[in-house]
């Protein structure tokens, strides 16, 4: 059995079902970290505060997909899409190795694009309530005179220097944080060379990335129209790659899932068997590009209907 035995309804229905699969890990992995939090000390630790923050964003954007390809619309879910690819590749290097250290990389970037956002508020405050200035002017203060916070903030500019001595002063490169990498290019070809990796990232950077940057500028409606004669008509073009960001959007969700489970150590295909009906197992294997992410598919195969 292949995927081309799997038609586009199909494969609809199992991306909802998986949809709906994922909203109970996310529900299951809260509250394992819940009970851990719990357990010490009440302070949730700043890697599972960061992983909930990507694997929430990705479910939401996965979800809207699900939205938009059910109402057989596909305007967008390129855009949305190529968010979901760098949101995962940013997850994967941050798991990938010095977990802490990256974390807080991340965390720190993510203060720092907020510290910039206020700090543009309060340069424009004609166009915001005083109120909202006021808040701004007073956190911004704050974090001047946080010691702590500037001291974190020198160190993430010294060590985030790229090859032209820039730092990352908008907190948009967290992966340069003591690593020579540029940008999510080079981030792709570092993350290629990991083991274990079951994402081609060189490769997903180049065949579906660089295009879906397309729809993401705005610059995406080349082959929208063609001229015929002396006539110009619109190319229904969504029958020709409804399949294939569905499969990807599948393929994403499903390799997403995998990796949330290995770090909550849930059993991966115990949890499929559990949650999935038999026919969305039995669409599930005719894929190879999905089988491959499974540790040992016969465990979810025994399912009955």
């Amino acid at each position: 059995m292949n995927d081309k035995e799997i038609g586009y309804d199909e494969l609809l229905h199992l991306f909802s079902e998986l949809i709906n699969c994922n909203d109970e890990l996310l529900e299951e992995f809260a509250t394992k970290k819940s009970i851990e939090t719990k357990a010490n000390g009440g302070e949730i630790l700043l890697i599972d505060r960061v992983i909930m923050k990507f694997y929430i964003s990705i479910s939401h954007k996965l979800t809207s997909l699900k939205v938009l390809y059910e109402a057989n619309c596909f305007g967008g879910a390129e855009s949305i899409l190529r968010s979901v690819l760098e949101a995962i590749a940013y997850m994967d290097f941050v798991l990938e190795a010095d977990n802490e250290q990256r974390a807080k990389a991340f965390d720190l970037s993510h203060e720092i694009r907020k510290y910039n956002d206020f700090q543009y508020k309060v340069d424009n405050r004609e166009q915001f309530r005083k109120t909202e200035i006021d808040e701004i002017e007073e956190y911004k203060s704050i974090m001047e005179n946080d010691k702590e916070f500037q001291s974190k903030l020198r160190d993430y500019l010294q060590h985030t220097k790229n090859r032209q001595n820039y730092s990352d002063k908008y907190g948009t490169r967290f992966y340069s944080y003591k690593k020579d990498i540029e940008n999510f290019r080079e981030l792709c070809k570092y993350l290629n060379n990991s083991q274990g990796k079951l994402i081609n990232y060189e490769r997903v950077y180049t065949n579906i990335y660089k295009l879906f940057s397309r729809e993401v500028h705005g610059v995406d409606f080349e082959n929208l129209i063609y001229k015929p004669g002396n006539t110009i008509s619109v190319k229904n073009v969504e029958n020709l790659r409804q399949t294939s960001l569905v499969k990807l959007s599948q393929h994403l969700l499903f390799y997403l899932m995998k990796v949330i489970c290995k770090y909550a150590n849930i059993e991966f295909e115990e949890f499929l068997k559990i949650t999935l009906n038999a026919y969305s197992i039995e669409l599930l294997l005719k894929q190879p590009e999905i089988t491959k992410i499974l540790v040992n598919s016969k465990k979810i195969s025994l399912k009955k209907y």
